[in-house]
């Protein structure tokens, strides 16, 4: 539940934000969150902890998803947007049953995929992650350049700054975040 109210809080805002900052930046920022948040998942040692990890999880897929798909279109031609966007969201089907319906693919053995993934220690999955978010960091960094965003030219860092609506972004994010635990815990006494 963490990482899915830090990804519904953080995500209306990460667009405005890419425009101003910019998205390659955005984007490191996003697996940076997503890289520390798997390493406290992976070293915790009480439940508390994982589930702060998640939350940190959650920010970073906020912003490394959402610009991954703009970041796509950005630099394909137009005319071949739609097979590029497809692969793209064609690559999340594997994710998306375990994530939505918590049944996987069945083996032979009638052994689930998560099963299969955490059978010596559940730990992968964060190590995983880690190795996989530093590839695309490693990517992004030398090969991601695109065009400067129209709102940022010509303003200085202070300036970009300014335009950012910090209170208003955390009012969103609070007031979303107790929103969800609201309906999520709605009917427990």
């Amino acid at each position: 539940m963490a990482n899915t109210l830090s990804i519904a809080a953080t995500a209306p805002f990460s667009g405005a934000v890419s425009d101003l900052i910019g998205r390659r930046w955005v984007a490191l920022t996003g697996l940076l969150f997503v890289m520390f948040g798997m390493l406290l998942v992976g070293l915790a040692k009480r439940m508390d902890v994982a589930i702060g990890g998640c939350a940190v999880v959650g920010v970073g897929a906020a912003l490394a998803e959402l610009i991954a798909s703009a970041g796509v279109m950005e630099i394909v031609p137009v005319n071949k947007r739609g097979k590029y966007v497809g692969v793209l969201f064609l690559l999340y089907i594997p994710v998306m049953g375990c994530s939505a319906f918590g049944i996987c693919i069945r083996t032979s053995s009638r052994l689930n995929l998560a099963q299969l993934y955490s059978q010596y220690s559940w730990r992968w999955g964060a190590w995983i992650s880690i190795i996989l978010c530093a590839m695309n960091f490693i990517l992004i960094f030398a090969f991601y350049y695109p065009p400067p965003r129209p709102n940022s030219l010509g303003l200085s860092k202070i300036e970009i700054l300014k335009r950012i609506d910090f209170l208003g972004g955390f009012l969103s994010l609070s007031g979303f975040a107790i929103f969800l635990m609201g309906i999520q815990w709605a009917g427990y006494t």
